[in-house]
Parts: C-alpha cells; sequence; structure tokens
C-alpha cells in the first residue's frame, strides 16, 4: 500500500516536472515536447541539465539598464513652456 502511494507521488512529481519544463522552453523558443518527454523519464538526471543548458529569458536578456537619466529626461533640465505655471487652471 505504501509502496503504490509512494509510486504514484513519484510519478506525479515528474509530470508536474514536465509540465514546468515544457512551459518555460516553450517561452524560451527551446524544443518544448523533447525537454518535457526527457524530464518525465528521467527526471533526477534530465531536470538539472535543462536548468543548467536552457536559453535566456526573453525578457531578462534586454540589455543593462542605465542607472543616470540622459539629458532632458529629467523633468526640472527641460524647457518650461509658454504659460506653465504648475498649477491646475481650475
Amino acid at each position: 500500500m505504501i509502496e503504490e502511494i509512494i509510486r504514484f507521488g513519484i510519478i506525479l512529481l515528474s509530470i508536474m516536472c514536465a509540465f514546468f519544463v515544457y512551459n518555460d522552453a516553450q517561452r524560451r523558443g527551446m524544443n518544448a515536447p523533447l525537454w518535457a518527454l526527457l524530464v518525465f523519464l528521467f527526471s533526477v538526471v534530465t531536470l538539472p541539465i535543462y536548468l543548467f543548458l536552457r536559453k535566456p529569458s526573453p525578457s531578462r536578456s534586454m540589455g543593462p539598464v542605465e542607472s543616470r537619466p540622459g539629458p532632458g529626461s529629467n523633468i526640472s533640465d527641460r524647457p518650461r513652456q509658454r504659460g506653465a505655471t504648475g498649477i491646475c487652471p481650475r
């Protein structure tokens, strides 16, 4: 009885890992079905390999963010427009 519960838990964990890898690989432009199948069948070995070899996330590959704004980006550096008092007219 306890062995069946452990087997079920291992299979459920493998399915969850494969689902995670499929979604992650698809978002990163990798071969998602192949990675998911490999992780489902050989999860102990393949999951760490996938996590090491996966491509960078598209949202994180945009390059460095500059810490200092350039000239003209600060509102106090912009020239004042005629009639702009900073007070609501109403």
